[in-house]
């Protein structure tokens, strides 16, 4: 997702590389629908919510659109960031020939 050649935003772009494997958390286990996501200001929105809320139809609905919010917009605080552990694994953005390279060299 933060290959040069990627078209989301150079805001998620920065966040997933300034990301540690702890900045990641879960979003959607009470729902049935359980996501790894940067921990940020709508994912801790989200987590809490999950308390009140039993329609699974609409959280998906407000974590699609925070998604949508994050890839479309570029606002990674009030959008959503898809992302496992191994984000804190990612340090700089190559470009796909770059990435492809590395992994035959390994």
């Amino acid at each position: 997702m933060i290959s040069k050649e990627s078209l989301v935003g150079d805001n998620w772009k920065k966040t997933i590389i300034e990301s540690k494997d702890t900045s990641i958390g879960v979003i959607g286990t009470k729902m049935g629908v359980a996501s790894r996501t940067v921990v940020n200001k709508k994912a801790k929105e989200l987590y809490e919510l999950e308390d009140r809320m039993t329609d699974k139809l609409k959280f998906n609905q407000l974590s699609d659109g925070a998604y949508q919010k994050a890839v479309y917009q570029n606002d990674v605080e009030n959008g959503i960031i898809f992302a496992g552990s191994v984000a804190g694994m990612i340090h700089e953005s190559k470009s796909a020939a770059e990435i492809i390279s590395d992994l035959m060299k390994e």
